[in-house]
């Protein structure tokens, strides 16, 4: 996934969660924490390596919904 498609994945699900969009500069430092490769793309391992360490439920529910909300991408 490139920059581009997280940035508008993460606007859409604020926006669905009608909370506040964080400042560009924050999903940008959330990509490139996530892209480990520093390819410019997150794949599916880096995505798993980022969020597969979260144990709440509903942590999992989210974690879940992202992974599909990715593979669509």
């Amino acid at each position: 996934m490139s920059f581009d498609k997280f940035n508008d994945m993460i606007e859409m699900l604020y926006r669905l969660a009608t909370e506040d969009i964080p400042p560009f500069a924050i999903i940008k430092d959330l990509f490139e924490f996530i892209d480990k490769r520093r390819d410019g793309l997150l794949d599916l391992t880096e995505w798993m390596d980022a969020f597969s360490k979260f144990s709440n439920p509903n942590e999992k529910k989210r974690y879940i919904l992202s992974i599909i909300i990715f593979i669509d991408q």
